[in-house]
């Protein structure tokens, strides 16, 4: 089964600070989440389709999340995006499998990016030695295709920057799972 890496910030959702969320339109901020880790506190505004994506990605791959954020905000994050879906004990089945589709990935962090001077570069070949995959069967899906090895194995996306209109993933869930 292939691995489908997908990238957080700017891909799956927007990270802003505190004082940055009070400028946008109410309506932009109706599903965003708080985060508290070591840097700070920080809403996430998760991207139209993102749950939809990761349900679709479970039945056909093995997804993980590959991020340049640090590992406790990505646990975090994830962690709050699957607790807005909904109550296990008072959601539908469809919230329910959202939920839980933002739960317990596999994670790649900052901790296993490559610094560099225009920021961190993500290693899809260095994944492919890690795990049971060649790089064949190593996708991202991420808006920043130039800071990979192997940007010809990136799905690219626009980035997201909160729009609630934001189609961009489920045209990705168009082009993988229709065509």
């Amino acid at each position: 089964m292939p691995t489908v890496c997908l990238g957080l910030n700017g891909t799956l959702f927007w990270k802003l600070g505190l004082s940055d969320a009070t400028a946008l339109p109410e309506d932009w901020l109706k599903n965003a989440v708080s985060v508290e880790s070591n840097e700070g506190c920080h809403i996430v505004i998760p991207r139209p389709g993102a749950a939809e994506l990761l349900v679709e990605l479970e039945r056909h791959a093995c997804p993980m999340i590959y991020s340049a954020q640090n590992e406790e905000f990505i646990e975090k994050a994830l962690l709050q995006l699957s607790i807005a879906q909904g109550d296990p004990d008072t959601c539908t089945d469809e919230e329910y499998e959202k939920s839980e589709a933002f739960y317990d990935h596999y994670v790649w962090s900052r901790d296993q990016c490559i610094a560099g001077p225009e920021g961190f570069r993500k290693s899809l070949g260095t994944l492919s030695e890690f795990s049971d995959n060649s790089i064949n069967d190593i996708w991202l899906i991420d808006h920043s295709p130039e800071r990979v090895d192997f940007p010809n194995h990136v799905i690219g996306v626009a980035e997201f920057t909160g729009d609630p209109q934001d189609r961009e993933l489920f045209k990705v869930i168009d082009q993988i799972f229709v065509n």
